[in-house]
């Protein structure tokens, strides 16, 4: 029973990491669980890719937390169902996206799911085709997501595809700031309407008991810093019956 928990992918562009000799390597199973940190984007622009069929075709599942390179209405169409104690989209048969704030249990830990990227691209992106208002949460279900991590207190692992933004500026100086004005413009959105999840992700970082580990993505760096560590070209395989966790 193993743990593969892995970074952005963006369709082919960054899977060189989990290609088929790293998948023979791994020796990965149907006992074993992929956890993705977000950006798997596929499908990307169509209905079905060959990077779909590539990620069905692995001989575990893939529990994905949505980045802000997906493709949000075609997964809104998707059926939702139950998996791990939580609801979510079955974007596959193995292939599920938890909702915000889902605490699902994978061999008997925790996990907190909080989906969701602001995409500074934006101003080349298409709306309804390359980018989707959907990869920034709304603030209701961001709301919601909190008050279920806050009353329970503790989760063995936090997955995120943004890192808080406290974390981000002091360890990787990027300058964060508010959602853009010409950002909602392009979205077709009002302010207020939905949130930058760096600043939500804020105020969980500010609670550090609440979480044993905590794994995200988006920022395209492999950096650890305590129990937080952000993933691109290294993957973490935590072995729960050994209770082993390496770096490959």
């Amino acid at each position: 029973m193993r743990i593969l928990i892995i970074g952005d992918t963006h369709g082919s562009v960054d899977i060189e990491k989990l290609n088929p000799q790293v998948v023979k390597d791994l020796e990965l199973t149907q006992n074993d669980v992929i956890v993705h940190c977000g950006d798997i984007g596929v499908p990307w622009i169509w209905e079905s890719d060959e990077m779909l069929d590539y990620w069905t075709s692995l001989p575990c599942d893939v529990v994905v937390c949505l980045g802000n390179h997906e493709n949000y209405n075609w997964i809104e169409k998707r059926p939702i169902v139950m998996k791990y104690g939580v609801l979510g989209y079955e974007m596959a048969p193995n292939l599920f996206a938890p909702l915000i704030g889902s605490i699902a249990t994978i061999f008997d830990k925790t996990f907190w799911f909080y989906p969701g990227g602001y995409s500074i691209d934006y101003s080349y992106r298409e709306l309804n085709s390359t980018i989707f208002k959907q990869e920034l949460p709304l603030k209701k279900d961001s709301d919601r997501a909190l008050k279920l991590l806050f009353d329970k207190g503790h989760v063995d692992v936090i997955i995120s595809h943004d890192g808080p933004r406290e974390f981000i500026m002091k360890n990787f100086g990027y300058p964060i700031g508010k959602i853009s004005d010409f950002y909602l413009e392009k979205t077709e959105q009002v302010e207020q309407e939905r949130v930058h999840p760096g600043f939500v992700l804020d105020e969980v970082y500010d609670y550090p008991d609440l979480f044993d580990y905590w794994y995200f993505g988006h920022h395209h760096k492999d950096f650890v810093d305590g129990k937080i560590r952000c993933l691109m070209k290294q993957m973490v395989l935590w072995d729960v019956e050994k209770q082993t966790i390496d770096i490959v």
